[in-house]
Formats: C-alpha cells, structure tokens, sequence
C-alpha cells in the first residue's frame, strides 16, 4: 500500500520532512493567484476528494493533474475557480462524511452537488462556508469544530461533534485559523500541523480523540497551523 498526503505547498519544511519520515508520498498542492495571499496555497479551497474520485479547479497544475489520473479512479476538473473574495473561494470546501457530507450547499461547485445527488450523498446545509476548513473530521460519525453552527447541524443529523474554543491556532495574514485546516486523518490516527499546548481544550480534543480509538502524531514542536487541511489516502501498490 501506498501512502499519500496533499499539502499545502507553502507548509513549513519541519512539518513536510516529518511526513516524508513517517512514508508518506507528499503531493504538495501550487498556490492559486486568484485566491487572498495568506491562502492560495490551501488544498481545501482548490480540492475535494469523495471515495475515489477528487475534483479539481481547472487550472491545477498540470503536473499534479496527471498525478493524481494515476492515483484516483476518476479525475474531475471543474469550472468554478476559486477567487478572493469570501464566498467565491468555499466552492470545494466540503466537510466529507462518506454517506453525508457538510457544506453551504449555495456555494458548492456544481459539478460536485450533482455527483452527490447521483450518489444519494446527504447535503447537511450550514451558513459556514469554510465548512472543511471548520471541522476536523475523525470518522463518518464524529468531528471536532469551532464553529456552533457546523456542531449543531451536525449534532441534529446524528453526528457527534465536540465544540472547541475559537481560535488558538495560526494563519498568517489572519486573526486565527481553525482546526479543520491545521489537522488531517489516516487510518487510526489524527494528524495535527504542530502541537495543541497551547490551545485551552488540548485535554478534551485529546480525550475526544482516544474515545474514537485513534492515535494523535504532532508534524511539528510549533503551534498549531492552519495549512488548508491535510487530505491522506491510501492507493495499492
């Protein structure tokens, strides 16, 4: 089994070499110059992966499009391209639940609803568009968010969902980032971009993730980062 990993190509160095060290293939997402500065970079605003199919912004690099052809059973490239600013930029930014996914369904690349009405793939709507970057999601029935919108939502449609304190983690250029964008998940374990010292909730989110029978791995010994989530997947050799 191969490991993989996109990223953020603006991660920091400590942060690409840990996953490097830990087997992962790390396919490292180019900035987009339509997006704000602070986040061209960020895989969650350019892709969206269901199952084994991603789909894409039209002007991905051509180079990590016949990647991922060789990774995905289905490569779909889509007209909406992502732009500054706020909510032309939350097209694919989607809280993946397998059998349900969370978004704000007025925004969505449309290319993407119509394969998850084909797919029976139940929209849970929010007013958040930065669902994805929002919530961190452990499996397809539990998640950790900031965002008291996205928690109720998914707490009404049978998800159990931890509410943590806003805040606490970086994004330069902005006030604060959010868990969804510094973290992802693998098999059994969480992933975060750096450590949650510094968060007031680091006990409850730890506690939480036990809970679900998963492991944490810190990438970095720096604070929490958000670099537009981490998107992990496996392909067979």
């Amino acid at each position: 089994m191969n490991k993989h990993v996109i990223i953020n190509t603006e991660a920091p160095v400590e942060i690409l070499e840990s996953l490097n060290d830990l087997g992962f293939n790390v396919i490292k997402i180019p900035i987009l110059p339509s997006l704000a500065q602070p986040i061209q970079g960020h895989p969650d605003l350019q892709v969206f992966i269901h199952d084994k199919t991603i789909f894409c912004q039209k002007y991905i690099d051509r180079n990590i499009l016949s990647l991922f052809k060789k990774i995905f059973n289905n490569v779909k490239l889509c007209q909406t391209v992502p732009k500054d600013p706020y909510p032309n930029d939350v097209a694919y930014n989607i809280v993946n639940l397998t059998k349900k996914v969370i978004c704000n369904t007025k925004y969505i690349e449309p290319a993407i609803k119509q394969y998850l009405l084909e797919k029976n793939i139940e929209m849970i709507h929010v007013n958040q568009g930065y669902a994805k970057c929002s919530t961190l999601v452990l499996n397809q029935d539990s998640i950790i968010t900031a965002d008291n919108s996205i928690h109720i939502a998914a707490s009404n449609n049978g998800v159990d969902s931890l509410l943590i304190t806003p805040g606490f983690i970086q994004l330069p250029g902005y006030e604060y980032g959010f868990p969804g964008g510094a973290s992802g998940q693998f098999d059994n374990t969480v992933y975060f971009t750096g450590t949650l010292s510094h968060h007031p909730d680091k006990k409850k989110i730890e506690s939480f993730i036990f809970s679900k029978n998963k492991h944490i791995q810190y990438l970095s010994n720096g604070t929490i980062i958000d670099l537009g989530s981490l998107f992990f997947f496996s392909t067979v050799k």
